[in-house]
């Protein structure tokens, strides 16, 4: 992976304002002050830019403008932009407002004649490269993928969190389809219909992009049109190449206008406290009007007028509807807003609202009526309005309930299911959960976390909004105290609604499968069950521990493992220990496997199947593992065997609808990578960048193998050893794993760190500093504590010795598969918006594709998975693809 770069000094941030200023307009609809004054474009540029200076505290900053003068563009094109319709008026009488933000803010602003703001920056930009300044563009416009360069990035604000994403070269290859200096040219051939650029006639985004990757550059595909298969593109690369060269000229951002590169002058100064306040209090905005308020009183200077910040302090019980719609409408001039959505048996009852500390606002669900209802789920939906709640996941169905996709009821907010929450800076259940990562699930419910961070009795008396709020404030420091927040912003919550859409995506179960495969297992264990009660001499309760520790004790089978009543224990681990010596235990241990296999998940998935879906739909849960590991319920799909034939043929069952087909994407040996990766050993390192079988190689280097008997013979110990490793398993662990002797299992590992120093170095390092700082990390930084490292019961002490070998591989593993599955979400429905995720088991993602589109979804899922991080090895990820999951895995 690679290390968080350290962010450069000298960085001049140029700031597209009309791209901005649109999506404000667009974004943010009815804000006004009382006196009739339309403010929404305003606040939500101010936010931008207030935001811009707050997380990047940019040294040079300057904001580009449009000319309201014709651009030279259209001397070269009199229909340019000719079809676009002239700015709203109530935005037009917004523009001198965003001028007296800018000036009141300090920040300069540039405008010239003939020339638009892209065209500012990207001269701009090539000034600054030239003179070794790193440049970022603060601009959402697909165009200004063309100026992105090793040092010129592009920030834009992402639609679904409301935060800020930083493009570099490969994030535009991923956007575009193109690397940066190839945009032009899928542009001229794409054609901009709101600037009225025509483009080659039929040639879509999709074609464009095609034909350039297949091409390599705009010059190629025109000169080589008649390669081209599809008619339509061919016929329309040969018969319109003038058209396409003067879309070219068009979309081509100009690097060449009348601008200075006017460091001075553009360098970032504080904001005038004075002239924001004021500005601010003109335009009503309550939040920023009190930040500034709050600045001047602790400077010289004076606030002209300088009302007292006045702050909610009481609760208020919402009655009406028309009352619900002004409180839903106020939160548009707020920072930050935090809802709680309380339901009584999974159907939304009652909510409240808090605008921060203190306040609170209560509705009940009877309260809300179509205009209302509308109200709230548009504040919830904007991406302009931040928001914070507890257990997103839970509130994404409790607006759209009922759950998993079923039929809608008068209960459900949004019966169509189609809400999404935008901007939701903050869910203090994760927040919590990742600050201490082994608390159990009732500690993460909203009233635990009130009386742990706030006291009793705060979680006695406050609005659940209210605690929200407090929480929110309570729980940002701690995860940057403990360097989490990276975590916390790029994986965790950005993953929950993945969940939530996964979730309700579900995956067809075919039962036929099933029933055969119950018939057979039915069969079997009447034949266990015979062959071990005929090697006990008796008939039992096999499912009884009591009765199978008789049976051991009344054979004289030897263990050192007791039960508190002194009882021989029949615990897992014991059975495959005396499975070593003798055959009743082993039999015993593949009739518990056939038992679980059928009563957990034979029997059972037909029965959860949701009957308006005709889908099986599991539940992922975020906040559970200590390692950042997803887990399932109802089924738990985490658990089903795979060791045996008949626990592999469960996976018949997982089918494609009609016209599908399922693909699979597995990480290869991702824990053994990560080994490699966090322990830098020389040969582990090589043997992954060379391609080798890591497993063979640990046969030739560690057991001497070399010739091809003794390579397959040596294979399963080094697969075993070096699984093991990974785990911290001891000589007794890997005797019991592979079937051999203790001394034999110890000479084994101690050829094994002979052979791979970095991993015994590893291995002894990082316990003792877990010991010293109390925790661990993942390369992400995800922690997990570890106290037991302090027990003085040396089983505990050996267990979290274990515990924390492993907890950065599986974590970081962890990490990356969710990494991946954002990545895939974000990519899918632009590419194929027909294809969907559908499971997620250990290292594997599933997904649903029409059968026409499955090879390509196989291929972004493997590149997604592939260049989530790059790794001192590479990440391999296997791709497959078949009518059911059997056949895809």
């Amino acid at each position: 992976m690679d290390a968080p770069a350290a962010e450069p000094r000298h960085r001049l941030f140029l700031v597209d304002a009309m791209a901005h200023i649109y999506r404000a307009y667009y974004a943010v609809r009815g804000l006004a002050t009382k006196a009739g004054q339309p403010t929404n474009a305003v606040f939500g540029f101010t936010s931008i830019l207030r935001k811009l200076q707050k997380v990047y505290a940019p040294e040079y900053l300057v904001v580009a403008m449009d000319s309201p003068a014709p651009s030279f563009r259209k001397g070269l094109f009199d229909a340019y932009k000719a079809h676009r319709a002239e700015m709203p008026a109530d935005l037009q009488e917004q523009i001198p407002l965003i001028e007296e933000v800018c000036d009141a803010l300090r920040i300069p602003r540039l405008r010239v004649d003939g020339y638009e703001a892209d065209d500012l920056i990207g001269t701009l930009a090539q000034m600054a490269t030239e003179q070794g300044l790193a440049t970022v563009i603060v601009s959402n416009d697909k165009d200004m993928t063309q100026l992105v360069s090793d040092r010129t990035s592009l920030l834009r604000v992402d639609n679904k969190s409301g935060e800020f994403v930083l493009c570099n070269r490969s994030e535009v290859e991923t956007w575009m389809g193109v690397p940066p200096e190839r945009v032009v040219d899928v542009l001229a051939l794409w054609g901009d219909s709101s600037d009225n650029i025509p483009g080659a006639p039929g040639i879509g985004e999709k074609g464009a992009v095609q034909i350039i990757r297949q091409f390599g550059s705009l010059d190629e595909a025109l000169a080589r049109h008649a390669e081209v298969s599809r008619k339509a593109y061919r016929e329309a690369l040969r018969d319109h190449q003038d058209t396409i060269r003067l879309a070219q000229r068009l979309v081509t951002i100009c690097r060449e206008a009348p601008v200075t590169l006017d460091l001075p002058a553009f360098r970032a100064q504080p904001p005038d406290a004075a002239a924001c306040h004021a500005l601010f209090t003109r335009l009503e905005f309550k939040a920023l009007t009190a930040e500034f308020a709050k600045l001047l009183t602790t400077s010289d200077e004076t606030p002209t007028p300088a009302p007292a910040a006045s702050v909610t302090t009481s609760y208020q019980t919402l009655t009406t509807p028309t009352e619900l719609r002004r409180a839903f409408d106020s939160a548009y001039a707020r920072d930050h807003i935090a809802f709680h959505l309380e339901d009584l048996d999974g159907v939304f009852t009652r909510g409240s609202l808090s605008f921060g500390p203190g306040h609170g606002l209560r509705f009940e669900r009877a309260t809300l009526d179509a205009e209302a209802t509308a109200a709230l789920l548009e504040v919830l939906a904007n991406g302009l309005v931040n928001k914070s709640c507890h257990d997103v996941k839970r509130a994404l169905y409790l607006i759209n309930c009922p759950p998993h996709g079923s039929a809608p009821t008068d209960q459900a907010l949004d019966p169509t299911h189609a809400f999404r929450l935008e901007s939701l800076t903050d869910d203090v259940c994760l927040a919590a959960y990742l600050l201490n990562p082994g608390v159990k699930a009732e500690q993460l419910a909203l009233p635990a976390l009130a009386e742990t961070y706030l006291g009793s009795q705060a979680a006695a008396d406050l609005d659940p909004a209210d605690l929200v709020s407090r929480l929110r404030q309570a729980l940002r420091p701690k995860l940057a105290a403990e360097e989490l927040t990276a975590v916390y912003e790029t994986m965790e919550l950005p993953l929950a609604p993945v969940l939530y859409d996964l979730e309700c995506a579900g995956i067809k179960i075919d039962p036929k499968p099933l029933a055969e495969l119950e018939t057979e297992l039915r069969a079997e264990l009447e034949r266990l069950t015979a062959e071990i009660h005929a090697l006990a001499g008796s008939s039992f309760n096999i499912n009884s521990p009591q009765q199978v520790a008789d049976v051991f004790e009344r054979l004289n089978y030897e263990t050192s493992k007791k039960t508190a009543t002194g009882k021989i224990s029949t615990s897992a681990d014991v059975l495959e220990e005396l499975a070593e010596k003798y055959d009743l235990p082993k039999l015993i241990l593949e009739y518990r496997e056939h038992e679980k296999l059928l009563n957990t998940y034979v029997t059972v998935l037909p029965r959860l199947v949701n009957p308006a879906t005709g889908r099986l739909h599991t539940t992922f849960t975020q906040t559970v593992t200590a390692t950042g590991r997803l887990s399932s319920v109802r089924p738990n799909l985490q658990n089903i065997p795979i060791r045996t034939e008949m626990g592999r043929r469960t996976r018949r069952a997982f089918i494609a609808e009609e016209g599908h087909l399922l693909i699979s994407a597995d990480y290869s040996q991702i824990e053994l990578r990560l080994l490699a990766h966090i322990t830098e050993d020389a040969r582990m390192t090589a043997a992954f960048q060379a391609g080798e079988d890591i497993h063979e190689r640990t046969a030739r280097d560690v057991f001497g193998a070399q010739t091809p008997d003794a390579l397959r013979d040596m294979r399963r110990l080094a697969k075993a050893t070096n699984f093991g490793i990974a785990y911290g398993v001891g000589a007794y662990g890997l005797a019991r794993n592979v079937g051999i002797g203790r001394k034999e299992a110890k000479k084994a590992i101690d050829a094994y760190f002979a052979a791979y120093p970095g991993i015994k170095r590893y291995m002894d390092e990082t316990p003792e500093h877990a010991r010293r700082t109390g925790v661990v990390r993942t390369l992400y930084g995800r922690l997990r504590r570890m106290p037991d490292l302090q027990s003085r019961n040396f089983t505990l002490r050996a267990r979290a010795e274990r515990e924390a070998i492993n907890a950065p591989i599986q974590g970081t593993a962890a990490d990356l598969m969710k990494l991946a599955m954002i990545e895939v979400a974000n990519r899918l429905p632009q590419a194929f918006p027909q294809a969907r995720l559908v499971l997620q088991v250990h290292d594997e993602l599933l997904l649903e594709a029409p059968a026409a589109d499955a090879p390509g979804v196989a291929d972004l899922v493997k590149s997604s998975m592939e260049g989530v991080a790059k790794l001192r090895v590479p990440l391999t990820v296997e791709a497959r693809i078949g009518a059911n999951w059997l056949e895809a895995k």
